[in-house]
């Protein structure tokens, strides 16, 4: 399809696909941080019932090292924090993504002369 367009919607439909390419990137990051967050979670909720001078062991890479209760408690409470705002930041990379894909199509719409949503729109569902 994209060898039958003007050479600026050519190159609109082009930047199309390296936005696909970011967002399903996005997308993934984005699901990759909720999945830590919901372990860090969980990890901070099995602490609840933990006294904070009871000694608990984490992992360090292949390692296990022992710390209070109270301190993983913290630890775990300051990585949800760093992961909620990392989300928080996917899901405004995702809308901007969104957005610049939205302008792009109605650019080649323009550009091809088609009415948005009429006969001679170029889609780019495949």
């Amino acid at each position: 399809m994209q060898d039958h367009l003007p050479p600026a919607a050519q190159e609109k439909y082009q930047e199309i696909q390296e936005l696909q390419t970011e967002a399903e990137s996005v997308v993934s990051r984005k699901q990759r941080a909720e999945d830590h967050r919901e372990s860090a979670r969980s990890a901070r909720e099995a602490l609840d019932d933990v006294d904070g001078s009871e000694p608990v062991y984490r992992r360090i890479g292949a390692l296990r090292v022992e710390t209070d209760a109270a301190t993983a408690r913290n630890d775990l409470d300051d990585r949800i924090a760093t992961l909620d705002e990392r989300i928080a930041a996917l899901d405004d990379r995702k809308r901007e993504l969104e957005d610049r894909f939205e302008a792009s199509k109605d650019a080649i719409r323009h550009l091809v002369g088609g009415p948005s949503g009429g006969p001679g729109t170029v889609t780019t569902d495949e």
